[in-house]
């Protein structure tokens, strides 16, 4: 048996361990209401188009011997056989469409395992994020959340902080920025068959964390990012950024990568300071180094200063630093 739910939640509510596993069709939660959900509570999506919209807070705190489920109807390993067909279906990615949290929301995932989100409806529309913000405040901690279509999470707006989590199996994206703050610390980031992180605008800090086994570690062509203190290892790019980018980084490490350095290209948006760290890698994509986009270009009126003991790699044959401005 199991929990049918679906439609506006306009009063505190609670899903218990007694009535699950919870079955979704479509379920918001409305402005200034909250939804608890007890440790070891299952919740399963009814169809690719089934999610979860909160506009108030969602209390998502399972244990580390009860975690709640966010999964497909189709995922037989919890809550049992819920749709009834035996081993006919098996969960995949994109079984179901989002948890989105949108402005004024604030919410808290711990003890969370979230997997086989991110519907693409249509194929020229990508699809939200299995987890999925617009705004307000989430806080994720000791969670892990996989196996999304194309984006694991994907932050638009508003502030998300991930905490001793893990995520991990997905095509494209772990974790997408297009806006809004992120922190996350002590983390894995892992498994992704191109970008651990990958940032448009917004700020990210990103400390003690993981990133492996991914094709980008982590991947930013705007925006402000400090990573300070991660481990890089058995990527192809430990990490790989547009010089425009306001950068801050310090004691990262990144070993057995195809690429282990900050690799930058593009021209610096305004003055920079390179310090020790990993070593710096010059990019280049262009058989002709003048009209390549993938060199490093210090403009006039622009001073890049390096300071002493800073490595710089060259990545390629075409790789270059082109010098407008001033190089100390």
């Amino acid at each position: 048996s199991f929990t049918p739910v679906s439609g506006p939640i306009s009063s505190d509510t609670t899903w218990t361990l007694e009535n699950s596993p919870y079955v979704v069709d479509s379920v918001s939660i409305l402005e200034g209401v909250t939804l608890t959900i007890e440790p070891g509570v299952v919740v399963k999506f009814a169809y690719p188009q089934s999610e979860i919209y909160i506009g108030g807070n969602l209390k998502s705190q399972g244990t580390a011997s009860q975690p709640i489920y966010f999964t497909s109807i189709k995922d037989d390993s919890v809550g049992g056989d819920t749709n009834g067909d035996g081993s006919a279906t098996q969960p995949y990615p994109g079984d179901w469409t989002t948890i989105n949290f949108r402005e004024n929301s604030s919410s808290t995932l711990s003890n969370t395992i979230i997997r086989y989100g991110d519907h693409r409806e249509f194929w020229w529309i990508y699809p939200p994020g299995a987890v999925s913000m617009d705004g307000g405040s989430l806080v994720i901690s000791d969670s892990q959340i996989s196996n999304s279509f194309m984006h694991n999470i994907k932050l638009l707006g508003g502030n998300l902080y991930i905490n001793n989590s893990k995520i991990s199996q997905v095509d494209w994206y772990n974790i997408y920025q297009q806006g809004g703050f992120i922190n996350i610390i002590s983390s894995e980031i892992s498994d992704s068959n191109y970008y651990g992180f990958y940032q448009v605008t917004g700020t990210a800090i990103i400390e003690t964390s993981d990133f492996h086994n991914n094709q980008y570690g982590i991947y930013s062509f705007g925006g402000n990012l400090t990573i300070t203190n991660n481990n890089f290892h058995h990527n192809v790019w430990a990490t790989y950024l547009n010089a425009r980018i306001d950068l801050a980084h310090s004691g990262n490490s990144a070993i057995d990568n195809q690429f282990s350095g900050i690799a930058l290209w593009g021209d610096l948006a305004r003055d920079q300071t390179w310090n020790v760290d990993l070593p710096y890698l010059v990019l280049s994509s262009s058989t002709d180094a003048t009209t390549s986009t993938h060199s490093i270009v210090i403009p006039s009126g622009v001073t890049l200063t390096m300071e002493p003991g800073v490595v710089v790699k060259f990545a390629y044959p075409q790789s270059a630093i082109y010098i407008g401005g001033n190089l100390k």
